[in-house]
Formats: structure tokens, sequence, C-alpha cells
């Protein structure tokens, strides 16, 4: 039996192991991954802590470059719920220890972060440190300095002009700068408010540029109008200041004699609709009337007489019932001319005078 056992005893280590290994390679993840990628990482290293607004949440597994990054690659307890747009930060928690990663903001709701997801450049964010902030103190001083050109001029004379400036208006500075202490915060409130104000400017300066000529028209066209109504706001203003005694009088007017004024456009209404039934009639008018109105004085001649073809006779004898009469009294009218063109209009006789018509001579 124990020989047995011996012989046994290699096959079931084996069977144990094998089966240990199964287990330890197919059980549930305890841990998920979140990358970040940083401008620099100074003082950051694997196995420094990952925070969640400043609970020690995770580890830093590596830190290595990427491109012209610096990707860190994070592990949190499986599970863990972070923001999809959340940031990764670089801080220290004190002077000497080493540097950590703080993710942020904390869940609440809404969508989240998969295991493996990368936080990109513009969400993860390194201070700025020292080399940095004195090269470019450094780099500013140098810019506004006095040069060989102008030893006078430089920050010193910028600082000497500012405080004759100043002199007198402490306070005043001072209100200054706390409204606009004030006014920042107030804008950090509303970041996104300002995002998108920025944004709409953009497209409106763009949507200007690319309509340039319009709005140059338009602005002109502008100009002109308001330089108009500069030069008419006397006759403006009287008009306005005339306005309300015209109303006046148009609704007096309109009370006493409303149902006449109802009656009037009624008529005025058949009117118009006979007008416009005899369209051509009164088309054939018009081009005929200025002819014949040039020819009625074309008639006039200079003299003063009218220049008119009498189509009728004015001898009597020329009419069988006067003939008899003609007979008996042998008159002008039955024998001479009679009346005679042309004819002075109006004919120039004071009185009507019989005998000098039955004479003849007019």
């Amino acid at each position: 039996m124990a020989q047995v056992m011996r012989k046994a005893l290699p096959a079931l280590v084996f069977v144990v192991i094998a089966v240990a290994g199964v287990v330890y390679f197919l059980r549930p993840s305890t841990a998920m991954t979140v990358s970040a990628e940083f401008a620099r990482t100074d003082a950051v290293f694997a196995g420094n802590k990952v925070t969640v607004l400043g609970v020690p949440t995770g580890r830093i597994e590596s830190v290595t470059p990427h491109g012209g990054q610096v990707r860190v690659v994070m592990s949190l307890p499986a599970g863990t719920k972070i923001p999809m747009k959340a940031n990764a930060w670089v801080i220290s928690p004190s002077v000497i220890s080493d540097r950590t990663i703080e993710i942020d903001p904390g869940y609440v709701d809404g969508p989240t972060l998969a295991d493996g997801a990368v936080i990109p450049p513009d969400r993860s964010h390194s201070p700025l440190t020292w080399d940095q902030l004195t090269t470019s103190v450094n780099n500013l001083i140098t810019a506004v300095g006095p040069s060989a050109t102008d030893p006078g001029g430089g920050i010193g004379n910028l600082i000497h002009v500012t405080a004759d400036a100043l002199a007198g208006n402490g306070q005043a500075f001072h209100d200054a700068i706390t409204n606009v202490t004030q006014a920042s915060t107030l804008l950090a409130g509303k970041s996104g408010d300002v995002t998108a104000l920025l944004s709409s400017l953009n497209t409106l300066v763009q949507t200007i540029a690319d309509n340039r000529t319009t709005v140059d028209s338009l602005t002109n066209s502008i100009t002109v109008t308001t330089n108009e109504f500069s030069t008419q706001r006397a006759q403006l203003t009287q008009a306005l200041s005339t306005l309300p005694d015209v109303l006046g009088q148009v609704s007096a007017l309109i009370a006493a004699h409303g149902s006449a004024l109802t009656s009037d456009v009624t008529q005025l209404a058949q009117l118009t609709g006979a007008i416009a039934s005899k369209q051509a009639q009164l088309k054939e008018i018009i081009d005929v009337v200025p002819t014949g109105f040039q020819n009625v004085a074309n008639v006039v001649t200079p003299d003063g007489r009218a220049r008119v073809r009498l189509d009728v006779s004015t001898q009597l004898a020329q009419f069988p019932a006067a003939q008899a009469l003609c007979a008996q009294l042998p008159i002008p009218m039955c024998q001479g001319s009679g009346m005679v063109n042309p004819v002075e209009p109006p004919p120039n006789v004071s009185e009507p005078d019989l005998g000098q018509v039955m004479r003849g001579g007019h």
C-alpha cells in the first residue's frame, strides 16, 4: 500500500499544481487600468500613489515616453468608477515627498472610463518646475529691460511712468484690482459659458470675414442713412410734433363723418372699378387728346384770327327756300360773297346789327 502511495504522489502533485494554475489565470481581475498622457512628469515614478479627491485609491504601474508625451499607466481597484471627462493632475502632497497622480472630479453619475482608457493630454496637467519658472522670469526681464539703444527704457522706466500716473489714485487702483479679481473669480466659475461665448465670437468673426463685401456695403448704407436722418432731424422733429394734431383731426373727422366717408369710399371703389373696365377707351383718349388740343391751338394765328373754313354757303340765293326772297330783295346776302374767312374770334361786334349782316362784309 505504501509503495502504491509513493508511486501516485508525483501524479497527485502535478494535478494540484495544474488546477492551481488554471484557477490563477482564470480568476476575475482584481484591478482596472487607466492611462494618462502628460507633457512632462518630473519626480513621478512607478509605485507612487494614485488618489481620487485626495483619497489613495491605486498606484502607478509604469512611466514611459510615448511620442512627444509621457504615458503614465495606473492601476485602480476593479469596479472603480471614473467620470468619462476626468482630469489627471501631477501634484506634490508635501515639499520632499514623491509626486502623486490626482484624478478628479469624483464620480456622481453619467458615463465612466472603461478598463484600459487613456486620459488625453488636454485633460492631463503637469506643474511648472522651478527651472521653468526662473527661465520664464529671466526671459521676461531680458525682454522688458533696458537695451543698448535705449538705456533709459525698460521696466525701470515703465515703473517710474506708472508711479507718476498712479500718484494720488491709490484707492481707485485698489478698487479696480478688487473688481478685476471678483470678475476673474466669476469667470472661473463660468468657464464653460466663457468657452462657449469665445467659440460663438470666433464663428461670428469668421462669418463677417467671409462676407466682408456685404458687411462693408451694409455699413456704408447705414452710414448714409444715419447722415440723412441727421440732416433731416429738424424736419423729422417737426413732423413728429405735428403728427398728434393730425391724428386728432383725422379721429374727429372720422367720428363726425364716418358714415359719409364709408359711402364715399364705396362709391370710390365703384368709380375705380368702372375706370378699370374702360382702360382701353381711356388709353385711346389719352393718346388722341394731346393731338386734338394741339390742333385747336394751331387754329388761332398770331394776328388773333381763327382760320376756320366754313362748309356752308353764305349766299342766300343758293337755297331754294330763299330764292323768292332774293328775287324781291336784291340784298348783298343774296348776290355778294356774304361772310368771308378768316373769322376773328370772337367777332369784333359790340352789339348784334342785323343791318350790317344783311349788307355783308363780315
